[in-house]
């Protein structure tokens, strides 16, 4: 029986309910699984037009996976994925190169439906042509992966080259380069996770520390793989850390909210608070900032800022935006650290403690870049992991008793001369009321 349904919004249409329903299965083709290669969120794109945004997400060079493909401005290096494809299957491990093709091709149309359901939106791609694109551009990236933190080529563009690997647009499921690695391995590479040699490639970038992701996360793609690698969660304190601090109140049941914000690194240091370099034998991330109430110190891990620093926050950032309602570390820490950072001084003392190992072109590039990085990025204060610092720090550089001490030590003990003079001063202060004192005793007490 052929059913419909009419509806009447400004004219009336017709739904035929079979159509419906086919839209409905077409579009139920994730299977519930969800998706870990986006598009970047419309709001971070908003300011592309600015001098300080240069282009953060999109390829320059090389276009990996579907959102970029067929780009003319990245077609020149499709001639050296087909380079790269050509290198692998004809190995000399390979006895017949056109069987370790369909043995690659096949294997690949078996992951197609898998792959299809990584990306967040319907890939247009028929099946050849996406099965191609998976095969050029994973053979392309386990080529340049094989060959580990080298300089590819001997020119600067493959360190761009690199970077376009980083970009979250720019990707394909790792699944697909694990089955390529394990397809067209050699006797000399077998033993070489791809992940290891990925982190080895990509190490130039690094932010700090890196290390292999926990044995239990499932690498989605190579960003994904780069972000678990910065840091580990269960090392980094949690949102629920601050709450524990607090009764909810009697009346309400609400907790207090966390401080909006925290002073510069300039007026910090004025309050007495001290920033320094974290340092010690164990592993830790960019992420791991921490404060020291007893002694006032905060520790913060060093950041290297390099050129491609800004692209790979901004993609970590929007890789956090898209995953759903989890923490987003790396928007709190651009948080914390836009905080710390409101002009070039700032950064001068961020450097001075090797806070931030600076290879922008000044001070005030990277400040520019730490104030911009959060532009139009949503996040929830309730659930930043620095929280409880925030209100630590806050509580501290707000005592009177601590800026009275952190100005005495400042005026009077932040050189030798300064310290000299309070010294001179002191002794003669004392001189002067030991002289007062036997004047007046000797006049109330003449000597008989």
């Amino acid at each position: 029986m052929h059913l419909s349904v009419t509806m009447d919004v400004h004219e009336s249409s017709v739904i035929d309910i079979k159509t419906l329903e086919a839209k409905v299965h077409h579009n139920d083709w994730r299977k519930g699984e969800a998706p870990s290669i986006f598009r970047v969120p419309p709001n971070l794109r908003c300011h592309e037009d600015k001098s300080y945004y240069k282009g953060a997400y999109e390829p320059r060079f090389v276009s990996i996976g579907p959102y970029h493909c067929g780009k003319d401005h990245l077609k020149p290096m499709e001639e050296h994925k087909w380079a790269a494809l050509h290198k692998l299957l004809h190995r000399k491990d390979n006895v017949n190169p056109s069987d370790a093709l369909n043995r690659c091709t096949n294997e690949l149309k078996d992951l197609e439906e898998s792959a299809r359901r990584c990306y967040s939106e319907d890939i247009g791609l028929n099946s050849d042509k996406f099965v191609d694109m998976l095969l050029l551009d994973g053979c392309f990236i386990v080529s340049i992966l094989e060959m580990g933190g080298e300089d590819t080529g001997g020119t600067w563009i493959w360190k761009e080259v690199k970077k376009d690997l980083l970009l979250l647009e720019n990707q394909i499921p790792f699944f697909v380069i694990r089955k390529l690695c394990e397809l067209l391995a050699t006797s000399e590479n077998t033993h070489t996770p791809p992940e290891r040699l990925a982190l080895n490639a990509l190490s130039e970038f690094a932010l700090g520390k890196m290390s292999d992701p926990p044995p239990t996360t499932a690498t989605h793609h190579l960003l994904h793989l780069f972000y678990s690698s910065s840091f580990e969660p269960d090392q980094l304190p949690s949102s629920t850390d601050y709450f524990n601090m607090f009764k909810p109140n009697k009346n309400t049941g609400a907790v207090p909210d966390p401080p909006k914000w925290i002073p510069s690194a300039t007026k910090l240091a004025e309050t007495g608070i001290k920033l320094k370099a974290k340092t010690g034998s164990r592993r830790f991330s960019f992420l791991d900032v921490t404060f020291n109430k007893e002694d006032g110190a905060l520790e913060i891990p060093t950041l290297a800022l390099h050129d491609s620093s800004e692209s790979i926050l901004r993609n970590l950032i929007a890789y956090e935006q898209c995953v759903g309602p989890r923490a987003h570390h790396v928007a709190d820490y651009a948080f914390f650290m836009d905080c710390l950072v409101d002009r070039r001084d700032d950064v001068a003392i961020l450097e001075e403690e090797e806070i931030v190992l600076n290879s922008l072109s000044s001070g005030d590039n990277a400040a520019k870049m730490f104030n911009n990085l959060i532009v139009e990025v949503c996040s929830e204060r309730r659930n930043n992991y620095l929280s409880k610092l925030f209100h630590d720090v806050t509580k501290r550089s707000n005592s009177r008793k601590k800026q009275w001490l952190a100005k005495l030590v400042r005026d009077y003990f932040s050189n030798p001369w300064s310290f000299i003079s309070l010294v001179a001063a002191v002794t003669l202060l004392l001189l002067t009321l030991d002289q007062t004192f036997f004047i007046t005793y000797s006049y109330f007490h003449p000597p008989s």
